[in-house]
């Protein structure tokens, strides 16, 4: 009978210490989602979309683009940050020109001549705002 009530004991004092963890373990993660979210406020970042006029380029030819750029928080356009930097990189990765544009109503918009001097290849736009996430993380941002 004692070796019953023993391992009764310890089997509610087991629940206790789950439920307790339970507990503990759900103010964790509501905290750490305050935690984000305050973060979120006093550091907004933006995201940054860009549309061009075509799939593919010649020497010579304009690479027309649109660029949108959104706050992470709401998908709405920017109030946050007013210049856009445009990049052309080559197939290196190295920036062959770069522009700085002017955001309106979270919208940019800008073109690229593709100069004879230039060399056959893939080349990559690279689109970023001071506040946007590609920005902050490094050079690891979507491309195309």
């Amino acid at each position: 009978m004692k070796k019953v009530f023993f391992a009764l004991v310890i089997w509610l004092s087991s629940l206790t210490l789950t439920f307790a963890e339970d507990v503990n373990q759900d103010s964790l993660l509501l905290s750490r989602q305050e935690n984000f979210e305050r973060f979120s406020r006093l550091f907004p970042t933006e995201r940054v979309y860009v549309h061009f006029d075509n799939t593919s380029y010649y020497k010579g030819e304009n690479i027309w683009f649109n660029a949108y750029v959104v706050r992470d928080d709401n998908l709405h356009h920017t109030d946050i940050s007013r210049i856009l930097y445009v990049e052309l990189l080559n197939p290196i990765g190295y920036p062959v020109e770069t522009q700085k544009l002017i955001i309106e109503n979270g919208q940019a918009h800008g073109s690229f001549e593709l100069k004879d001097t230039l060399n056959a290849g893939f080349y990559e736009v690279r689109a970023y705002t001071t506040r946007s996430e590609e920005r902050r993380v490094g050079k690891e941002c979507r491309s195309r």
